[in-house]
């Protein structure tokens, strides 16, 4: 009887640990969808990664990505957006979070071919030309050009503005380019259009050292201070 006792008492505690459990996982939860999370991100990614069904949801996997992200684990979020992606592969916002996270790695070819995926989707939302467009500076500026007046195009009032604006710059610093000079990449690179590319602006100084052979020691020194720069506001 005594031994019974034991075992229900065992039983009782340990339902009652699974419980308490259950719900503070499920409070936890709510903290998170209702945007009231005090915990880190690390301990957001922790609880996402309990769920048992997490890749089976779409939008988990989305935020997961989006948490790796935050933490500069690149490869980790580009994991989880592509498991999103073979569900869903027209989902906007992952093929737009697998874009950013492709530049962040550097891989230019697959930022740019994620974002052309994105622009057929939607070919009259602007501001996927617009980032396209941006990735494209690391190619090719008239093909950027193409883009950005395609944004013009389909702009609000409320926007068109800021990519007539854009458009004018491009074409001014495309003439520089095409008569074999660099100064219209660093027109472009210290623009507010670029001001939070920072891995864009570092790959066109790469090409114009890759580009311009002949560059004078003055111009390589501007190039060296502007790369330092960057880099310098990348950390910070």
């Amino acid at each position: 009887m005594h031994n019974k006792k034991i075992y229900i008492t065992v039983i009782t505690l340990f339902f009652i640990s699974a419980l308490v459990t259950f719900f503070l996982y499920e409070y936890e939860m709510y903290l998170i969808n209702s945007g009231k999370n005090f915990m880190s991100v690390n301990e957001t990614i922790n609880l996402y990664k309990k769920k048992k069904n997490i890749n089976e949801n779409v939008d988990d996997l989305i935020e997961l990505a989006r948490l790796y992200s935050v933490n500069k684990e690149y490869e980790k979020s580009k994991e989880y957006l592509l498991k999103a992606l073979e569900k869903e592969p027209k989902n906007t916002i992952a093929l737009h979070r697998l874009a950013l996270v492709y530049e962040n790695l550097n891989d230019f070819n697959k930022a740019i071919e994620t974002r052309q995926k994105l622009v057929d989707i939607e070919p009259q939302k602007p501001e996927n030309h617009y980032y396209y467009a941006i990735l494209l500076l690391t190619k090719d500026i008239n093909v950027s050009i193409n883009e950005i007046e395609l944004a013009v195009k389909y702009a609000d009032e409320s926007d068109k503005q800021f990519y007539m604006e854009m458009l004018e710059l491009f074409k001014n610093s495309s003439k520089f380019i095409d008569e074999e000079k660099y100064d219209g990449y660093i027109d472009i690179i210290n623009s507010k259009f670029l001001e939070s590319n920072n891995n864009v602006k570092l790959e066109i100084i790469k090409n114009i050292r890759s580009k311009y052979r002949n560059l004078k020691i003055e111009d390589i020194n501007k190039l060296e201070n502007l790369e330092k720069e960057i880099k310098n506001n990348k950390i910070n």
